[in-house]
């Protein structure tokens, strides 16, 4: 059973006040405009943000999607490696490492490829016979190649 809050008078379902209490509350108590009038006035809360909102929008102008987006962008980015800065995100979308860094990176990746493939190589010569047969038949086809070419 429901009750009104200011007369106690039975009411039906989903209502608060009666009708002759309703008609006699301020415009301000009544559900859908308080809601309306809330939510035109909320603040932000974007990273603890209290500037005030318009109705149906999730943040102030200074978090709207397009603003962050563009903050965003110019933002100055920083090599991952030694930390100098690379300029403007915009600049360098997809640039992680500075110049020097990413020789740097190059060079030990390829020792290590180096150092994986004779493992794999040494490994797969001894254990394999069909490879060791392929290979050993490319040399001998390269050397007798190379012996045409300088005569």
């Amino acid at each position: 059973m429901r009750f009104c809050k200011d007369c106690g008078i039975k009411v039906g379902k989903r209502k608060s006040y009666c009708s002759p209490c309703l008609k006699n509350l301020p415009r301000n108590k009544i559900r859908g405009y308080y809601q309306k009038e809330k939510l035109g006035t909320l603040i932000c809360g974007y990273e603890g943000c209290k500037e005030p909102r318009g109705f149906g929008i999730h943040s102030c102008e200074y978090h709207s999607k397009e603003n962050r987006d563009k903050r965003y962008m110019e933002e100055i980015v920083s090599c991952k490696d030694c930390g100098c800065d690379l300029g403007k995100r915009k600049n360098h979308k997809y640039q992680k490492y500075c110049n020097n860094c990413s020789e740097i990176r190059k060079k030990n990746s390829r020792k290590k490829q180096i150092k994986y493939f004779v493992k794999w190589f040494k490994n797969k010569y001894h254990t394999d016979e069909g490879f060791r047969k392929r290979n050993l038949e490319y040399q001998s086809n390269y050397k007798k190649n190379k012996r045409k070419k300088n005569d």
